[in-house]
């Protein structure tokens, strides 16, 4: 319900000037833009947890004590490197030139094309029993091909747009909405392949 309510006032809010207030009533806004930031902070702290983990087990154990490293000491260095990780992302992000919206472009690209490709084949690999070889493979290149032209406009700098209830919308700027048409797509492919 929440994804759909996103979706749709991301459309909306993309094609006017239109502020969530002014769609939903107070409640529902505040309600939806606290499941935003709950979602992304989850994502950050675990971000923070995996590159700590990753360091401390793959780099600082072996690599620099030698598998020498008590369970205490690994553990302190895993947090020094989340303070230091987590230091280096704040200033990235309170620079507020082209390096945070560069990395934030990343990670919607990244994101939209990983969802795109493997979401759909892995729901449907836990749950219908028919799904072929084939058919994930279909699912995974339509999604993935579905959801690369916001990316290829962007590193290209193709100017393209769509035109969308009479707004001309450039298609460098809804990754997001070919990330969920392409989602769809690999859905219907998983499906017609199988």
């Amino acid at each position: 319900m929440f994804l759909s309510l996103a979706l749709i006032l991301s459309g909306l809010m993309l094609i006017g000037n239109t502020k969530p207030r002014q769609i939903l009533c107070a409640f529902i806004a505040g309600l939806l833009m606290s499941a935003i930031i709950a979602a992304s902070m989850s994502t950050a702290d675990s971000q923070l947890l995996v590159a700590s983990s990753s360091f401390t087990s793959d780099i600082y154990k072996p690599l620099i004590r030698k598998g020498n490293a008590s369970d205490a000491e690994v553990g302190w260095v895993g947090r020094i490197v989340v303070v230091i990780i987590a230091i280096i992302a704040f200033f990235i992000a309170a620079s507020g030139g082209a390096w945070a919206s560069d990395i934030m472009a990343m990670v919607e690209n990244a994101w939209g094309l990983f969802g795109a490709a493997f979401g759909p084949v892995v729901i449907l690999s836990l749950f219908w029993k028919r799904l072929s070889r084939r058919g994930a493979w279909c699912g995974i290149i339509g999604g993935f091909l579905t959801a690369m032209p916001p990316l290829v406009c962007k590193l290209f700098g193709i100017g393209a747009s769509i035109n969308v209830f009479g707004t001309s919308v450039a298609i460098s700027a809804m990754g997001a909405h070919f990330a969920c048409l392409a989602m769809i797509i690999s859905f219907a492919l998983c499906a017609v392949g199988t």
